[in-house]
């Protein structure tokens, strides 16, 4: 497995209801990690810059996107339904290591949520070209979740909490534990066909699910607020 780009997770004091002035204040002390295209030389002249923060507590995971968008859309109007191939998505893929279950969890800017269990690799690529399998469909939450609209900026902000107790790893990684993560973004607008997509992992060629490429994400001990 390649060594990916290692995206810091330090110890934070965050609230799901804390004013976004507040989220961005705790998290300005974190590195942020911009999503890119990196299969290609040069990104497409439509792309848009975002990025993420990752921080965690005893018992979940907190993760702060922010992505500049020029057209803010998804018609999508309930949960748990493919978003992504219709509007605007933010995309996270989540692995504990020392299994091969992976997780992939998606918030749209108008807050509806997409949730997979995905067994292992090996099943994904199996079963591709056949359709989702229904069995892997998480409809209990996972994650909570918060989505700020900023129109007048032309970006959107996201605010996603993991609990660890949902997931298969159910107890809180200790200091110094690695996860395999990436995080994805699909960018519609209402004169292109496709969407632009772009990645903090760094791949090769347009598949989100090729998990060499995948960020590292190391579990620290130090507090930042």
């Amino acid at each position: 497995m390649r060594n990916g780009k290692v995206i810091p997770c330090p110890r934070v004091h965050l609230n799901l209801k804390d004013e976004w002035q507040q989220v961005r204040s705790i998290f300005h002390a974190v590195p942020p990690t911009p999503l890119r295209q990196a299969w290609r030389e040069d990104p497409e002249p439509e792309f848009r810059p975002a990025s993420v923060r990752c921080g965690r507590d005893d018992q979940a995971l907190w993760i702060y996107a922010v992505l500049e968008d020029e057209d803010i859309r998804n018609p999508v109007q309930e949960n748990h339904q493919p978003a992504f191939e219709f509007g605007d998505v933010f995309e996270i893929f989540l692995r504990p290591l020392g299994g091969t279950t992976y997780y992939e969890l998606h918030v749209t800017p108008h807050h509806h949520i997409f949730q997979l269990r995905i067994p292992s690799s090996e099943a994904f690529y199996q079963q591709r070209n056949s359709g989702l399998n229904p069995d892997w469909a998480v409809l209990e939450p996972l994650f909570s979740s918060r989505v700020n609209i900023q129109a007048e900026k032309q970006q959107w902000q996201v605010l996603v909490r993991v609990e660890f107790a949902k997931l298969d790893h159910k107890t809180p990684p200790q200091p110094g534990t690695e996860w395999r993560i990436s995080f994805s973004r699909y960018d519609y607008s209402q004169d292109r066909n496709f969407p632009v997509l772009s990645s903090t992992s760094h791949h090769t060629k347009i598949d989100f699910h090729r998990q060499e490429e995948w960020n590292r994400m190391i579990f620290d001990a130090e507090k930042i607020i």
